[in-house]
């Protein structure tokens, strides 16, 4: 018997295992799905929402008068109406990229196993907002919705 636990000691060495001072192990198969489809999901939503203050500057930049003439081609009325929807279409894409942002930065702290559960709940928490900055077109809100789900999820 004294002759196993010599071999065992000297396959495994003489350690002691203490599950209070052990640091903590990542789990040995990280949840590659929600890694990507959060990371796609933030990479739309950025996007959309780059295309949209892009559209917004180009909307605000557009003529107002004739280059002959200068005779006013629209009214102050509508000029004003015109200046305050881009202005709103760029803040809608201003939240979209920071909220598509924040989705890339936690499918990448999802994917180094860093508090799964924490960034899964901030990639939720920022997909549901990003419902008020374009989503995406929608797919990148639904492809983040199921991203931040199955890592909280995630054992």
């Amino acid at each position: 018997m004294a002759n196993k636990t010599k071999q065992a000691q000297a396959l495994y060495g003489n350690q002691q295992t203490s599950s209070s001072s052990a640091p903590p192990v990542p789990s040995s198969n990280p949840p590659t799905a929600a890694f990507v489809l959060l990371l796609i999901g933030g990479i739309i939503i950025m996007l959309f929402g780059l295309v949209a203050v892009l559209g917004a500057s180009l909307i605000s930049s557009l003529p107002t008068t004739t280059a002959v003439s200068g005779a006013p081609i629209i009214n102050a009325t509508e000029q004003a109406q015109l200046q305050a929807s881009s202005g709103a279409i760029a803040a809608e894409g201003a939240l979209g990229i920071v909220c598509g942002i924040v989705i890339i930065i936690a499918s990448i702290m999802v994917h180094r196993q860093s508090k799964i559960k924490t960034w899964s709940i901030v990639a939720l928490v920022f997909s549901l907002a990003s419902i008020f900055g374009g989503a995406g077109l929608i797919i990148g809100f639904v492809l983040a919705l199921i991203g931040s789900v199955l890592g909280i999820m995630h054992k």
